[in-house]
């Protein structure tokens, strides 16, 4: 009678053991999946959060550089597709509420590396409701116009403002941007270069402030 008890409480004692290592499997395998997915989803840039909002600004290689480019006519410009040619990136916007958001497309010049001029350079930019979808003309092809002073949203002094939005529900937008020397520059015995990144910027609006931008 004994013995058998001690049977039952052995086999118990096992169930027990291999219930818990079943279990610790299954945790290390959840930790290891959900690690997994998290190193998939990427990096956030550029966020802006409140209470009701967030904005991501999503980017890949951050930006153009014109480098042994020839001049071309605007027509040829816009529809430039070659690599440092085009850069496409999107903007997310979430609101919740009655909120608004105002957001600045910025281009940043380095002035250590390029050597062409602001005014022979043409950047143009275009947005849709998703990817390959660029039907708006957002800016039209216009040369490197630096801010004189720091703006409402802190760009600096020095940067251009490709575009300001204004968004009064959640939404996405994709852009492609596109960079070029225009036809006028006369190409001399050294190629020259123009090396932009691009940025965003945001703050909170009131739906009086946002309405009526792009």
């Amino acid at each position: 009678m004994k013995e058998d008890r001690k049977k039952r409480e052995g086999r118990e004692q096992t169930l027990v053991i291999v219930v818990l290592l079943f279990m610790l499997v299954l945790l290390v395998v959840g930790v290891t999946y959900a690690a997994f997915t998290y190193s998939k989803q990427g990096t956030k840039i550029n966020q802006i959060s409140t209470a009701t909002m967030t904005m991501n600004y999503i980017e890949g290689t951050k930006g153009i550089v014109i480098n042994n480019s020839m001049p071309v006519t605007e027509d040829v410009g816009k529809q430039l597709s070659g690599e440092n040619e085009t850069y496409d990136f999107s903007v997310e916007v979430g609101i919740t509420g009655q909120q608004a958001l105002i957001y600045e497309i910025v281009a940043s010049k380095d002035n250590t590396r390029s050597t062409i001029k602001n005014e022979n350079v043409r950047l143009y930019l275009q947005s849709g409701p998703s990817p390959n979808s660029y039907t708006k003309e957002v800016l039209q092809p216009t040369q490197y116009t630096p801010l004189a002073a720091k703006d409402d949203l802190d760009v600096s002094a020095g940067d251009m403002v490709l575009a300001r939005v204004g968004a009064t529900s959640s939404m996405t937008t994709h852009y492609r941007l596109r960079m070029w020397i225009d036809s006028s520059y006369v190409v001399g015995s050294t190629s020259g270069e123009f090396y932009i990144t691009v940025d965003v910027y945001g703050r909170d609006a009131t739906i009086a402030e946002a309405q009526g931008l792009q």
